[in-house]
């Protein structure tokens, strides 16, 4: 357990994951509007205030309610309207958010429904849950949990202050802020790195079949543009089996991993690369229809080039979306994967039929002869 906990302490902060996992369902939009609404929700407290009794006394105070409502507006409307921030601009956010609440919950005249506003730090803490690392939790629970204890300490100086009204409203924040976050994101970061590793070939350390599906998913939710099409390429190494039987099976690995390089390293970053089982890879990317044939000489060139040791070519298959439109509407995505991957298939053992070392592509509105 403790190497675990280690594990989970050090890794990086992967945000793609769970970005894709939004895409591809369609959510993108909704969660950033939930943030946005979130946002606006820490400008109505402090906003209120500054009309009110219980608001800042001085003068000043008023002044920096105001502009903490102002900002959390700010921040609102940039989630509404704006890309989903960089990590960057998301942890500027989360510090805004936690300055802003316990600056407002500070500013508070009665300071036990100041204490009482602190169960706020819960949404900030609930959005570095998900989508920072540890390190960024850790930061926020430690500021939060002084924030509860200076409001915890100014309730105390009030010579009426109620032990029995009190001492709850410290203990329910607490575990709030600090028991609940870490463990949710243990548990998520658990069942992430499950997920992730279904997803993944161990050889090569690209994506598998269902990963590659999961992926073209994500690809085909953000919608294509104007003249645009979504190619399937696959990819299958020519006479692979003579490799393993001459050289070796580590040579053959050898041989899966260097493909794998030579082929993403001529691919856009937007690109999906896989590799579906054995020798055979499969690349998915959204491009003019110009740009296609481009593409699969490359991947080709890319793998026949000179190696110190086993060179090999590969026979290329290559499918594109019939009808774009249709790729807009989510309930297509799986039959629109399994049609590509078909046909591309199909186009590969033409290439193959044809020589080798070559490129077969399959319009649409030409059926592949099996």
């Amino acid at each position: 357990m403790r190497d675990l906990m280690r594990e989970w302490w050090r890794h990086p902060v992967d945000r793609n994951w769970l970005l894709d996992f939004f895409d591809s369902r369609l959510l993108t939009s909704f969660i950033k509007a939930a943030i946005g609404i979130a946002a606006a929700i820490l400008a109505t407290a402090p906003g209120v205030a500054v009309f009110t009794a219980w608001g800042a006394e001085s003068a000043a105070g008023r002044w920096v309610l105001a502009a903490i409502a102002i900002g959390s507006l700010a921040w609102a409307l940039r989630w509404w309207l704006g890309a989903w921030p960089s990590l960057t601009v998301s942890a500027i956010f989360l510090v805004w958010g936690d300055l802003a609440i316990s600056i407002a919950c500070l500013l508070e005249t009665n300071a036990v429904a100041g204490l009482g506003g602190s169960i706020a730090l819960v949404l900030t803490g609930t959005y570095a849950t998900f989508l920072h690392g540890p390190k960024m939790l850790a930061a926020h629970i430690a500021w939060s949990s002084l924030t509860v204890v200076a409001l915890a300490v100014q309730v105390v100086r009030d010579p009426e202050w109620d032990p029995t009204l009190v001492v709850p409203k410290v203990v329910v924040a607490l575990v709030a802020i600090v028991g609940l976050p870490p463990a949710m994101q243990f548990l998520f970061w658990l069942v992430r790195m499950n997920s992730v590793d279904s997803l993944i070939d161990p050889l090569t350390g690209l994506l598998n079949r269902r990963g590659l599906q999961n992926r073209t998913a994500a690809l085909v939710a953000k919608g294509l543009g104007d003249e645009q099409v979504i190619a399937m390429i696959v990819v299958d190494l020519d006479r692979f089996k003579a490799v393993n039987d001459t050289h070796g099976h580590a040579a053959g690995d050898e041989v899966l991993i260097r493909t794998g390089l030579r082929i993403k390293s001529v691919l856009r970053s937007g690109a999906v690369l896989a590799r579906l089982g054995g020798e055979e890879f499969a690349v998915v990317d959204v491009l003019p229809p110009e740009g296609i044939d481009g593409l699969a000489e490359r991947i080709r060139k890319a793998i026949a080039a000179p190696a110190d040791r086993v060179p090999v070519t590969a026979s290329l298959g290559v499918a594109v979306t019939g009808n774009p439109a249709c790729t807009r509407q989510n309930a297509y995505v799986d039959e629109l994967f399994e049609d590509l991957l078909l046909r591309a298939d199909m186009a590969m053992y033409r290439a193959k039929r044809n020589g080798r070392n070559s490129v077969f592509v399959d319009e649409p509105e030409d059926p592949v002869d099996a």
